[in-house]
């Protein structure tokens, strides 16, 4: 869409639990016992930071997809790339 590249991944699990939704990206943010909380954070602060984002949506009845979404390369820059 616009020449944005996205990568969508979902699963039909359990989905989150009640009430993380909004601290989802959040550092630090987990559930799991031996977990940082750190790794959905620092993956939206990379996917921004080259000008994409990364986003929830909960997939009813169960489960979650997270959705990454990344500027398309021009075919000029492209294939400038390929002749270097």
């Amino acid at each position: 869409e616009g020449g944005d590249v996205a990568v969508s991944v979902s699963d039909q699990g359990p989905g989150l639990a009640p009430g993380m939704e909004p601290q989802l990206f959040s550092p630090f943010s987990t559930t799991k016992p031996a977990g940082t909380g750190l790794g959905l954070a620092m993956s939206r602060t990379v996917a921004r930071a080259h000008g994409g984002d990364l986003e929830y949506q909960a997939n009813f009845p169960r489960g979650a997809s997270f959705t990454l979404t990344l500027p398309g390369v021009h075919s000029t820059t492209h294939e400038a790339i390929v002749a270097a």
